[in-house]
């Protein structure tokens, strides 16, 4: 149990970040964790700056640039007093570049302009703590929810990481891009967290399942988005897709809503067939283990009825690399 939480409290913090929807916010946190590539970002712009202050416009007295550097800076560093300091060393720049230009008007724009850098910079800085702070508490809100899915059921909590795991690897052989595999990764976590509302003795009943019975299980995508509704995570449409939808069929014939074909979100059809294929390779207490290749050929049968065929092609392709390194693994 241990293992599985440390682990997975790990993968959510590297890959599953979650994204605030905006383009410009998301840029900026992007930036501000690549410090390596922020820190060559500012020491390659910085000397431009003072090249075009100091040379190319050397009457030049908006103060625009150093209000790009103060910001720049104060995703770099975190603290205030490196800000202020910056600030300080960009105002005795400026002094020094038009001190001979200045009268007592100059002086007094010279005020006003120092104010806005340091309000500038402790702004900044200030801003991006909220939203680093707010994107953590998301995190521990998700790590929270996947200990409530192992607390309540260790079979579905490794399943969930398995069918995320699987998820990610289709859409990275179809190419899509790093968020949308980010996303799917964090609803493969949750997808069957619906089911923590669905008795034990029908979640783990041994034997056959009644009509009545399966009816409820068929609840669990929709228990699922009842009990996340007020997550953060659930912002985000490509998790709310899949966690609804990953029973849904190509033919029409699944649920909750019996969407057909492309009707159905491409991050659920990617999830069907995860959740499917590794439904079948593990024991479950009312069906027997399939090998890989048995799961991977009744996958390919389906393909057209139960599974989007052009994602059932992905994840063949994608299988044939990986089960050589799976056996490897479980040999060694």
């Amino acid at each position: 149990m241990n293992s599985f939480i440390s682990r997975t409290d790990l993968e959510v913090e590297k890959i599953a970040a979650p994204r605030y929807g905006v383009v410009l916010i998301d840029a900026i946190l992007s930036f501000a964790e690549r410090k390596e590539l922020l820190t060559f970002l500012m020491v390659l712009f910085t000397p431009i700056v003072f090249w075009v202050e100091h040379v190319l416009i050397p009457n030049h007295m908006g103060p625009e640039l150093y209000y790009v550097l103060i910001f720049g800076y104060s995703l770099l560093f975190n603290r205030r007093i490196y800000i202020f300091l910056m600030a300080v060393i960009f105002i005795g720049l400026r002094y020094y570049t038009y001190s001979e230009a200045f009268t007592s008007h100059n002086w007094s724009m010279l005020a006003i302009t120092s104010a806005l850098y340091i309000g500038i910079g402790v702004f900044s800085l200030s801003a991006l703590k909220i939203l680093q702070e707010a994107r953590s508490t998301e995190m521990k809100s998700i790590y929270s929810l996947l200990q409530t899915i192992q607390m309540r059921d260790h079979y579905t909590a490794q399943h969930s990481r398995n069918v995320a795991e699987k998820s990610v690897w289709i859409a990275k052989e179809l190419n899509l891009y790093a968020e949308f595999q980010q996303n799917l990764y964090v609803a493969g976590l949750l997808h069957d967290i619906g089911k923590i509302a669905i008795p034990d003795a029908i979640l783990i009943k041994p034997d056959s399942l009644t009509v009545q019975e399966y009816s409820e299980i068929k609840k669990h995508p929709q228990l699922g988005m009842d009990l996340l509704q007020h997550a953060p995570v659930m912002r985000n449409q490509t998790i709310r897709d899949a966690i609804l939808y990953h029973h849904e069929r190509f033919d029409g014939n699944g649920y909750p809503t019996g969407l057909i074909g492309e009707e159905i979100p491409l991050s659920a059809r990617i999830m069907a067939i995860a959740d499917t294929y590794d439904a079948m390779t593990t024991n479950r207490v009312y069906q027997r283990k399939r090998s890989p290749e048995e799961a991977l050929r009744i996958i390919k049968e389906n393909a057209g009825t139960q599974f989007d065929p052009k994602l059932v092609t992905a994840f063949t392709t994608i299988m044939q690399k990986k089960l050589p390194e799976m056996r490897n693994v479980v040999s060694m």
